[in-house]
């Protein structure tokens, strides 16, 4: 008899509930766009970011990053609200990767693959969890957070996936949102929140 270890995924429930989105008062950076380019504390790869009318709006030629640098982390937790035509992109990075893409380390896209599914990927793993959901006119949230072994990712506060990363997981230093050519991304807020390594090792 031979039997096949899977992966636990989001077709059952999660071992834990999602942990909340970050409020503006206890996340490491809340960026309130709608209020003015709140940009300070944000690097960007490369051109095709902008902020008018309210939001930060991405309309560059290629994929191009805005990143936080953050306390090296395996736990993390990014919100943004937004609008988009479609591929609203989160990232989170480790040191060492030097180019930020989609696919690369840990990622969460709604509306991907024209506008079709909502999904979370693992670098060596590929799509690891989600569904097939696209983003409808207007604007959404979107979630993804890694905690005690488990990445969730939300959509407008519905869980959408989440997946057991049973393997060495990626000490991440980077977050942030990956601007996507063609998909209108407007983003009104971003807010980061991490558990340091130091801090982790307390709680086990």
């Amino acid at each position: 008899l031979y039997t096949v270890m899977l992966p636990l995924t989001g077709v059952q429930a999660p071992p834990a509930p999602p942990p909340a989105p970050p409020t503006a008062q206890d996340a490491l950076c809340a960026s309130d766009f709608s209020a003015g380019p709140a940009t300070a504390r944000w690097d960007f790869t490369g051109p095709g970011w902008s902020w008018r009318d309210g939001a930060l709006r991405f309309d560059g030629p290629d994929d191009a990053t805005m990143l936080l640098d953050v306390t090296a982390t395996t736990n993390f937790n990014i919100w943004i609200e937004f609008e988009a035509a479609r591929d609203a992109v989160l990232g989170a990075f480790r040191a060492t990767t030097r180019a930020l893409n989609p696919g690369v380390d840990y990622i969460a896209f709604a509306g991907g693959y024209d506008n079709t599914v909502t999904r979370m990927r693992v670098e060596g793993r590929g799509e690891v969890a989600g569904d097939m959901r696209g983003l409808a006119p207007g604007r959404h949230t979107l979630q993804f957070a890694r905690r005690d072994d488990v990445l969730f990712l939300l959509l407008d506060g519905d869980l959408a996936g989440w997946y057991h990363d049973s393997s060495v997981p990626l000490v991440i230093t980077r977050l942030g949102i990956i601007g996507i050519p063609g998909s209108q991304l407007a983003v009104f807020h971003a807010r980061v929140e991490v558990t340091p390594q130091s801090a982790l090792h307390k709680e086990r």
